[in-house]
């Protein structure tokens, strides 16, 4: 039986980071930043998890908005280069 050894390129591709990955560090930090500032500052626990899960919150909302928007202006463009005028 042959055997054929494959070579694989070595070389990677850059890594760069997006907007929606930088969102996704962006939540879980903000998290932990409510339930941080609850050890560091004297307030109650409820408020340092409510801000915390507010700007969590807010984060999501902008990642959907965000995520809409260039779905929809990728269909746009999409849909445009398939039609053509008449004139």
């Amino acid at each position: 039986m042959a055997q054929t050894q494959h070579t694989v390129d070595e070389t990677r591709p850059e890594r760069n980071c997006s907007e929606f990955d930088l969102l996704l560090v962006a939540i879980p930090l903000a998290l932990l930043a409510g339930v941080g500032s609850v050890v560091l500052f004297p307030i109650p626990q409820f408020v340092g998890v409510t801000l915390g899960a507010a700007v969590a919150a807010c984060l999501v909302g902008y990642s959907i908005y965000a995520i809409a928007q260039s779905a929809y202006m990728s269909a746009e463009e999409t849909a445009g280069s398939h039609h053509t005028t008449a004139e």
